[in-house]
């Protein structure tokens, strides 16, 4: 394979559209994915539609759904109703596995963001980029991250963390 797929995932946030701006500012083509979780705020929603008129077209991408029981539908479905997010892939992993996403507990990334990018890319036949916006700044666990390194489990993926280095001044600079 020959071409080379750049895909930004973009969460609306000022790192994910410093990376977007970054790979525009070196001529790097790139598409925008936004991995909708079902449990964003409303705003965020008019924020993506601003950032489409100004950065280009954004692809929108849900998770897969767990099966649940019947019986505990008219749960979720209220839930679901409360967050204004229907179907809501969040809600309906922390009821199949009892439990929210947390520290010591972390699922919620890998569920919602990791596969269904994995599989929205595989029928693709091309190598695929994955570009992601995260700071060693951000955290200790970030720092201890490469700037490119292979999607584990996924062939042809490979992951750039273009602003890994980057200050949050670095991040505000390029959206002037």
């Amino acid at each position: 394979m020959e071409d080379i797929r750049h895909i930004v995932g973009l969460s609306g946030g000022k790192d994910s559209v410093a990376t977007a701006l970054h790979l525009k500012e070196l001529g790097i083509e790139h598409d925008l994915m936004f991995y909708d979780t079902g449990w964003e705020h409303p705003d965020l929603y008019e924020h993506l539609a601003y950032l489409e008129g100004e950065l280009g077209p954004i692809q929108r991408v849900g998770a897969e759904m767990p099966d649940l029981p019947n019986e505990v539908m008219p749960e979720v479905l209220a839930i679901e109703e409360l967050v204004g997010s229907s179907p809501s892939a969040f809600v309906r992993w922390c009821v199949a596995k009892a439990f929210f996403p947390s520290r010591r507990l972390r699922w919620c990334t890998h569920k919602l963001k990791i596969e269904p990018f994995i599989n929205h890319v595989a029928s693709l036949d091309e190598d695929i980029v994955s570009v992601v916006g995260v700071r060693a700044e951000e955290s200790a666990k970030r720092a201890k991250m490469v700037e490119r390194e292979d999607l584990p489990g996924a062939e042809h993926i490979e992951v750039w963390r273009p602003l890994l280095q980057w200050k949050e001044a670095d991040v505000i600079d390029i959206h002037n």
